[in-house]
């Protein structure tokens, strides 16, 4: 807020989900009470003086000051998102009389689902877009915050978001700021990239402003007129807010209340908007600044590998901050394969040492049974992320996929006997050859699946979701049970050491699947599950014996 605001504040109450994402639940009995004048005062107000009775929607406002702001401005019509159903119900029923029984008014639609998803069905048109001020952009948004995906800050998700504006409508976006900028200037590189990609010109589209500890975009559907950077000009002074970015302006004008030693925002904003600048800052700038796609989700992923110790000493020699995206992976990657090795090639060195055991074959047997083992963990956790936007949750996503999988991969494990026939390791070929094919035919069928479909009812979409997982589930299930039947009728001895090799790739390989995912994206990943059964072919050698039936 302004420091120009002196009066005194409603009561509040600060609202936290787990330990992070604070914000405030602000006492409220009506529009008209003279306290709500420090709303004014805040910078995600502008929006405000561009529009009139504007058609709102406000995604994840949290404790609800977002929605205040557009109930006290005068929206005519306010839908939320709200993906946390406990701050719903509390909001609803234990505060409501606290909040003005702020969810309960008429002009106010709440849904509580996940945003983007939300967002994906929603065909409706809005005049704003407020993306809710939370610190889960802040200090707090460190640990499992670079581990995770996010699906509503990609490039895929801002383009969706123009098309949901009306012809001169606008996005509004505030974050806080933490220096060295990382967060910050990706959120304004995807607003670039998005819309670059929707035939915009950013450079006239984008107008940006900076608090002591804020900053906030506008992103515009149309190009901003001279009268509306005027009333820009006319807030900031009132608020003492500095001007980052608008069309034409002059490095003077930035930076001047809460000072920087440089206009550091302003300049990195616009070399954002140079391209010929911009790949440069991506390359030499300490974090992360591409924007991210569905395709490779991880926005709060912004350490660079190789600027480690650079970003050791910028971040104060702590190491906390490096418990995270691909230095927290690469960590857990690192024990499995120690792990592995311990309980893997140890007893790989005794099995040499025992007689009658064919020179190579605890080799040839490790590296089919964990080939297989990898290319079914790459597609259950590529299936698992692709499949969040279309059912709407990852808890709904998490569920389906394992539950189909186990259950259908379970059922080929028991039909591959019957199936297979006398000539299992001709028929087990041509399995794992149809699998590869599948994978490579759900790589590229599952988009139009996800967007013809996604507005069905949930239900409907959980039975799809099943019957389209079924058959390459069910293929998947025959690779491990006839490897182990062809294994049984020439060494038994070595049958545990192939349950050992399956089960330990598949524990490695959940973790490498997301280093890939980091580098490469999840359609690489599945792209290497389809060659993970094609490698897996030269290693059927591991069976060849006298039986000619099964040659």
């Amino acid at each position: 807020m302004s420091l120009l605001y002196e009066k005194k504040l409603p009561p509040q109450l600060g609202l936290s989900v787990d330990g992070g994402e604070l914000s405030a639940i602000t006492q409220f009995k009506n529009s008209s009470d003279p306290r709500l004048e420090f709303l004014s005062y805040l910078p995600s107000s502008l929006a405000y003086t561009f529009l009139e009775k504007p058609n709102a929607l406000i995604i994840e406002p949290k404790g609800g000051l977002d929605v205040l702001s557009a109930l006290v401005f005068d929206a005519s019509q306010i839908k939320v998102i709200e993906s946390n159903p406990l701050i719903v119900k509390l909001l609803r029923k234990e505060l409501a009389q606290f909040s003005g029984n702020l969810y309960l008014k008429k002009n106010i639609q709440l849904e509580s689902a996940y945003s983007r998803a939300s967002l994906k069905q929603d065909k409706n048109k809005y005049d704003l877009i407020v993306f809710s001020l939370t610190d889960v952009f802040g200090a707090s948004g460190t640990g499992l915050y670079g581990f995770g995906e996010n699906y509503l800050y990609t490039a895929d998700s801002f383009i969706h978001i123009l098309n949901r504006l009306s012809p001169d409508g606008l996005v509004s976006v505030s974050l806080y700021l933490l220096p060295p900028p990382r967060q910050e200037m990706r959120i304004l590189a995807t607003w670039i990239e998005a819309l670059e990609k929707s035939e915009r010109d950013p450079t006239s589209h984008l107008i940006a402003i900076r608090s002591w500890g804020t900053i906030s975009l506008f992103i515009k559907k149309s190009p901003y007129s001279k009268h509306q950077i005027q009333k820009l000009k006319d807030f900031a002074d009132k608020c003492l807010f500095d001007l980052v970015y608008y069309p034409g302006i002059k490095t003077e004008e930035a930076n001047i209340h809460n000072k920087f030693e440089k206009p550091l925002y302003h300049n990195l904003t616009l070399q954002l908007l140079t391209p010929s600048k911009r790949e440069k800052l991506y390359k030499n700038h300490l974090f992360q600044l591409k924007p991210v796609s569905d395709n490779r989700p991880f926005f709060f992923n912004f350490f660079k590998l190789n600027k480690f110790k650079t970003t050791y000493r910028a971040l104060g020699q702590k190491w906390f901050p490096f418990l995270q995206g691909e230095y927290l992976v690469l960590l857990l990657f690192f024990q499995s394969v120690i792990i592995a090795f311990v309980l893997i090639f140890f007893p790989l060195f005794v099995y040499r040492k025992v007689k009658n055991v064919e020179r190579g074959a605890p080799l040839r047997i490790f590296f089919y049974f964990s080939l297989i083992g990898m290319a079914f963990m790459f597609v259950e956790i590529t299936l698992i992320q692709k499949f969040i936007l279309f059912l709407g949750h990852p808890l709904y996503s998490i569920s389906v996929i394992i539950f189909s999988l186990l259950f259908s991969s379970g059922l080929g494990s028991f039909f591959s006997k019957k199936l297979l026939g006398h000539n299992l390791k001709r028929n087990l070929r041509s399995a794992l050859l149809f699998c590869a094919g599948l994978i490579v035919i759900y790589l590229f069928l599952l988009p139009f699946f996800y967007e013809y479909l996604i507005g069905l009812k949930l239900i409907l979409k959980l039975i799809l979701t099943f019957l389209i997982i079924f058959p390459l589930g069910f293929l998947m299930g025959f690779p491990f049970p006839t490897g182990i039947r062809l294994l049984g009728k020439k060494e038994k001895r070595l049958i545990p050491w192939a349950w050992a090799s399956n089960a330990f790739s598949s524990v490695v390989n959940s973790i490498f699947a997301l280093m890939i995912a980091f580098w490469g994206g999840y359609n690489f990943v599945l792209i290497l599950a389809a060659g993970g059964y094609l490698l897996a072919l030269p290693f059927l050698s591991f069976s060849n014996h006298r039986n000619k039936a099964d040659a």
